[in-house]
């Protein structure tokens, strides 16, 4: 009885994490396959996946190359990108940070356009698709950390009532599916972190920072390296000296 007691401890969030995800991947699948649906790559998303595109496929942190290749030099009216008048440099009004967490998907899909027979333009299939499944992967990433948090304080049945919550019961059920706007699937994961580190001196019965867990020093060393690397793109984009 005990030891399955501890399998169905150890399984039942994975059993509701994995059919949470299977649900996600069927809708995201459903949406981009049919005849009219709308680029994965869109809304804000357009602006927050720009950094990784012009890294990855142009080589080029100024933003330049992208619409030079596309538009004839000149962004799209709904990308709201201004050129700073000092400098006249771009500047993007979303910040680096989510282009960061795409870098992988962005590595990824650009390795299988090389491969495969698409135009490497930085929104052909590969692409576009990156940018979609990025953001399922961090929200999903995202729940198994808030799982962890959450089993310090809850019942196992509890817990799994609160992530099929958050996943169905919110507007993420909305948008975990959804790619033109999935800064706040990527930004998810970030979040259940911060939680998880701010519980945790409540609900530890060890030390609350031990050098030899990863995830007493790795989160909060990325936050601070997003953050730092958000004021670096404002500071070089907007300083006339530039």
């Amino acid at each position: 009885m005990v030891l399955w007691r501890a399998v169905l401890r150890r399984t039942a969030t994975t059993t509701a994490i994995a059919l949470i995800g299977a649900c996600a991947l069927a809708g995201y699948w459903w949406l981009a396959s049919r005849p009219r649906a709308d680029p994965q790559i869109r809304a804000d998303g357009y602006n927050y996946y720009l950094y990784a595109a012009s890294w990855i496929v142009y080589h080029d942190a100024t933003l330049e190359a992208l619409p030079r290749d596309w538009n004839g030099g000149a962004y799209p009216a709904f990308a709201g990108m201004v050129r700073v008048p000092e400098t006249d440099h771009w500047l993007n009004r979303h910040p680096i940070g989510v282009s960061v967490l795409m870098l992988p998907f962005v590595v990824v899909a650009d390795l299988l356009t090389r491969w495969s027979n698409f135009p490497r333009d930085a929104f052909s299939f590969y692409y576009q698709h990156a940018a979609g499944l990025a953001g399922i992967a961090y929200f999903l990433g995202g729940l198994i950390v808030l799982r962890r948090t959450l089993r310090r304080s809850f019942s196992e049945a509890v817990t799994v009532a609160t992530l099929v919550g958050v996943s169905v019961g919110t507007s993420r059920a909305s948008r975990i599916s959804t790619a033109g706007r999935n800064t706040r699937r990527l930004a998810f994961l970030v979040d259940s972190n911060n939680v998880f580190s701010i519980a945790r001196p409540f609900t530890a019965t060890s030390p609350c920072w031990n050098p030899a867990d990863p995830w007493a020093t790795a989160w909060p060393v990325t936050d601070m390296i997003l953050s730092r690397l958000e004021q670096m793109h404002h500071d070089i984009f907007s300083s006339p000296n530039q």
